[in-house]
Parts: C-alpha cells; sequence; structure tokens
C-alpha cells in the first residue's frame, strides 16, 4: 500500500476508532471497507444499471479525459450521468436520494470556479476523483443497507478484500 494510505488507516484506527474490515467485526459501528470504483461499475453493468448497449468503456469514459482537456458543461452532465445514472442504485436507502445527490455533484462541479478554465471545464484528475469517489460511496451505503458483496481469498485474508454494490446470490 502507498505510504500516505498506510498513514490514513493509522489515523482512522488511532484516533478515530475505526476498524479495517474483516469476518470477525462485520458488525462493528465504525468500519474501513475497501472498494473500487471499477467495482462498482462492473457490479452495476451487470445488474442491468446502465442502458442497453452501454459498454463499460462508455461508462468509463471519464476516466480517458487527459488533464489539460477542455470540456463544456453539457460534455461534464453527460460524462457523469453515462457512469452515474439515475438507475445506479444498489440499496433501498438510495432510489429517492441518489439522482439528487448526482445532480448536486455535477451543480458543485459546474459552479466551482477553480474547475474553470477560459469558459471550459477541466477534465483529468478533478473529474475521475470526483466520479469514483460517488462511486464509492453508493458503495459504502450498499454496504451499510446489506446490499453489498464481498470478494476476498479466505485462505489469504491478509490480502485484503473488495466490497462492491449489490448483493449477488452464490449457489
Amino acid at each position: 500500500m502507498a505510504p500516505r494510505v498506510q498513514s490514513l488507516l493509522r489515523h482512522l484506527e488511532n484516533e478515530s476508532g475505526f476498524q479495517i474490515w474483516t469476518h470477525d467485526n462485520v458488525e462493528a459501528e465504525r468500519l474501513i471497507i475497501e472498494c473500487f470504483p471499477a467495482e462498482a461499475i462492473w457490479a452495476a453493468k451487470r445488474r442491468g444499471c446502465y442502458p442497453e448497449g452501454m459498454t463499460a468503456t462508455a461508462a468509463k469514459a471519464y476516466k480517458k479525459i487527459k488533464r489539460g482537456t477542455r470540456l463544456s458543461a453539457a460534455e461534464v452532465r453527460q460524462l457523469v450521468k453515462n457512469v452515474l445514472p439515475d438507475a445506479l442504485v444498489f440499496a433501498p436507502a438510495f432510489p429517492n436520494l441518489w439522482p439528487g445527490l448526482v445532480e448536486q455533484t455535477i451543480k458543485w462541479m459546474l459552479d466551482d470556479t477553480s474547475w474553470q478554465r477560459d469558459n471550459a471545464y477541466r477534465g483529468g484528475k478533478l473529474l475521475d476523483d470526483v466520479v469514483d469517489s460517488s462511486l464509492c460511496l453508493a458503495t459504502a451505503v450498499a454496504y451499510a443497507c446489506n446490499a453489498a458483496h464481498l470478494w476476498m481469498d479466505p485462505e489469504h485474508p491478509d490480502d485484503g478484500h473488495i466490497i462492491g454494490p449489490g448483493k449477488w446470490s452464490v449457489g
């Protein structure tokens, strides 16, 4: 793990009372879960949250926008809505909240002057980080609502885990 991540984890565990998720502490009040935006996109695709014909490449188009690229407000909106559609619902608490949350996120991005240069919006890490954080939020809410799945190697639990939105039945 990157030193900055290790430092964050130490702080959360030692100063804030969080625990890293394990099978033994799933009921802990403050958990640190590991999630990846690509897992959330994969789960959304498998659960039919994207329009018919939407490919993973199209959903992840926001990741291809390089730093220095200038985008119109309409382009920013379309990139975000492609990957965070209203149908991206994994938890019972989200159906009425998610569309408004996405709209507020887009509004914040478009209203924030630090994103603007010469009447255009910047692509790159800023856009990527906001969208990825939104996908991780969807995963965390799904987990809190008992609507998430887990990938890990039971033989090597120290190797980490990935929690993704949406329950899967195995069998």
